[in-house]
């Protein structure tokens, strides 16, 4: 790979982005998703139900 020009003003960058048919604006932010499973703080704590379980 060779550079080829470096484009630093937002005007000119829109200008490039539109002649190869790019979106100029970012993509809209997506919703926030949970943790991981193996991260998720009610997995995490021992059930209370089932004590007896886990203090053999």
């Amino acid at each position: 790979m060779k550079l080829k020009a470096l484009v630093q003003k937002p005007e000119n960058i829109a200008r490039f982005l539109k002649h190869l048919g790019e979106p100029t604006e970012p993509p809209p932010l997506a919703a926030a998703r949970a943790p991981p499973y193996w991260q998720a703080r009610e997995l995490r704590h021992r059930p209370q139900a089932q004590t007896e379980l886990f203090d053999a």
